[in-house]
C-alpha cells in the first residue's frame, strides 16, 4: 500500500480536500481508517496532532480521535458524532452501539468497511492548528535567538494548551531576557521566510544546524528561518515569522541547572497582553496616577503601611501594658509564688489572646481568660513555657478534662490551651474551676 501523501506539508493553510479511503484497521474497539492523502499532522517535533473530522458521502460526521503515523501510513482514529450514531444505528438497526461483541463486527467497523474506495471530506479544525503552528514557530524564533546572542542551545520543548515550555542552557538575568524577547518581536517584524523541506542525504554531511542531527536511515526535515535558526524538525510552520504576530516571554525560572522559559506566541500572546492592559489601566485609576508613577505610588503606600504598622504595635504594646497592670493589681501569689489571674473580658478574641501572651511572659503569672465578643467565645490558658515544666502544669489536659463545663471544643500543650465554647452561659463554671486548681497549689 502506498504511503498516505502529507497535504500540511505542501500546503500548510489546506483546510479541507477529499481523500479517499483505502484501507480500515480495528484494534482493540478503535476503527482507525487510512486514506491515500490527509491534511491532518498527526503530531511530533514536540507539536500536538491535529484536530477535525471527516464527512462521507452520505453526510454523516466522523470526529478525528486520535492520529498515528506508522512508516509514512497515516491512521485516523475515528468515532461517528451522535447525530451519525443514530444514523448508523436506524440503518443497520442490528446493534445499539459502536464496540465488539462476542467477535461481530460493531455498526461503525461494518460501515466504514463498505466505505473502502469511496471519498470523505476532510475538515481542518483551523484555530487548533494555527495556534500550535504558531506555538512551535515561535520555539524556533526564540531558540535561534538564545543561540546567536549567548550561545546558549535549547534541552526541551512543551507546547501546552495554555502556554508552553522552553528548556534554555544555563542561567538568565532581567537584562539578558528582556534583550532576546526584543529581538525576537525584532525578527517578526522582519517577516522572515520560514523554510520547511527534505533534505537529500548525500548533502546531510556538509549541512550545518544549531543541533546535531539524528542518526537516521529515514529522510530528515528541515526548518529554516534565514540565517537565525536551521534545524531538524518535522513539525507543520508558518510560512514568515510575520504571522507569528508576537511573542512574550511570560516568565523563566532555574529548572535542573538551566532555565525553563513559559512563552506566548500569536494569539495566546496578544490576548496575555490585552488582558494584562485592562488590569494594569483599573490599577492606574485605583492609585490615581500614571504609568511612570505607579511605582513610586506603590513605594508610598508600602511606606504609609510599615509607618502605620510600626504606630499601631506602639499604642498596641501600651494597651497591653496598662490592661495587664489593671488586671493583676491587687492580686496574690499562690504558694509556689506564681500569680493566677482570670476573667471574662469584653475585648474580641485576638485580643484577649495578645494579653494572655503579654500577661505571661512580662509576669510569673497563669492567665485564665475568655473573650465575651458576641458572635463567638473563646478560652485561653497560657503560661510561660519553663514555668509549666518547673511546676508540672499542664494546661491542655485541664482543659480538656473540664471542658464539658461549658461545652468547649480544642486542645493545646502544657504551656497553652485554647478552645471555642459552645456554652456561654456556663463559661464561669470553666474558669473558675481551672482558678480553684493553681490558686490551691
Amino acid at each position: 500500500m502506498l504511503k498516505t501523501e502529507a497535504l500540511y506539508y505542501h500546503d500548510r493553510y489546506m483546510k479541507e480536500c477529499q481523500a479517499k479511503l483505502l484501507s480500515v484497521e480495528v484494534d482493540q474497539g478503535k476503527v482507525k481508517m487510512i486514506f491515500d492523502k490527509t491534511i491532518f499532522f498527526p503530531g511530533g517535533g514536540g507539536q500536538a496532532q491535529d484536530k477535525g473530522y471527516l464527512i462521507d458521502d452520505s453526510g454523516i460526521r466522523f470526529d478525528i480521535y486520535g492520529l498515528e503515523d506508522r512508516g509514512g501510513h497515516i491512521y485516523h482514529e475515528v468515532r461517528p458524532a451522535k447525530e451519525g450514531l443514530e444514523f448508523l444505528m436506524e440503518k443497520m438497526h442490528s446493534q445499539t452501539d459502536c464496540t465488539y461483541r462476542d467477535g461481530k463486527k460493531s455498526i461503525l467497523e461494518a460501515y466504514i468497511r463498505g466505505k473502502i474506495g469511496e471519498p470523505f471530506k476532510m475538515v481542518l479544525d483551523w484555530e487548533h492548528r494555527e495556534d500550535n503552528m504558531h506555538q512551535h514557530s515561535g520555539q524556533h524564533v526564540l531558540s535561534g535567538v538564545f543561540y546567536k546572542l549567548f550561545s546558549r542551545n535549547t534541552l526541551g520543548l512543551h507546547i501546552g494548551k495554555d502556554l508552553s515550555q522552553l528548556d534554555i542552557v544555563g542561567e538568565f538575568d532581567d537584562e539578558m531576557v528582556k534583550e532576546a524577547e526584543r529581538y525576537a518581536n525584532l525578527i517578526i517584524s522582519q517577516e522572515i521566510k520560514i523554510d520547511n523541506f527534505v533534505l537529500g542525504r548525500d548533502k546531510l554531511k556538509n549541512f550545518y544546524t544549531r543541533r546535531p542531527l539524528p542518526k537516521t536511515s529515514e529522510e530528515i526535515r528541515i526548518l529554516k528561518i534565514g540565517d537565525l535558526d536551521t534545524n531538524a524538525c518535522c513539525g507543520v510552520h508558518s510560512i514568515n515569522t510575520g504571522q507569528l504576530k508576537l511573542i512574550k516571554i511570560k516568565k523563566y525560572y532555574q529548572h535542573k541547572g538551566n532555565t525553563r522559559f513559559e512563552y506566548l506566541v500569536g494569539k495566546r500572546a496578544v490576548s496575555y497582553l490585552l488582558d494584562r492592559d485592562h488590569y494594569f489601566s483599573k490599577l492606574l485609576l485605583e492609585y490615581d496616577t500614571n504609568e511612570t508613577n505607579i511605582l513610586n505610588a506603590i513605594g508610598n503606600i508600602e511606606a504609609k503601611k510599615d509607618d502605620f504598622a510600626e504606630k499601631n504595635k506602639v499604642l498596641l504594646d501600651y494597651y497591653l501594658e496598662s490592661r495587664s497592670r489593671n488586671l493583676i493589681q491587687d492580686l496574690k501569689e499562690n504558694s509556689q509564688g506564681i500569680i493566677v489571674v482570670k476573667g471574662v473580658l469584653d475585648e474580641e478574641a485576638w485580643m484577649v489572646e495578645a494579653l494572655a501572651k503579654y500577661i505571661t511572659n512580662k509576669y510569673k503569672a497563669i492567665a485564665i481568660f475568655a473573650s465575651g465578643a458576641k458572635d463567638s467565645s473563646r478560652v485561653f490558658l497560657q503560661v510561660d513555657k519553663k514555668l509549666a515544666k518547673d511546676k508540672s502544669i499542664r494546661l491542655g489536659r485541664d482543659l480538656k478534662e473540664f471542658a464539658s463545663l461549658a461545652d468547649i471544643r480544642g486542645g493545646g500543650s502544657d504551656y497553652m490551651a485554647q478552645g471555642q465554647v459552645f456554652d456561654k452561659k456556663n463559661i464561669d463554671k470553666f474558669i473558675d474551676k481551672i482558678y480553684s486548681i493553681y490558686t490551691g497549689l
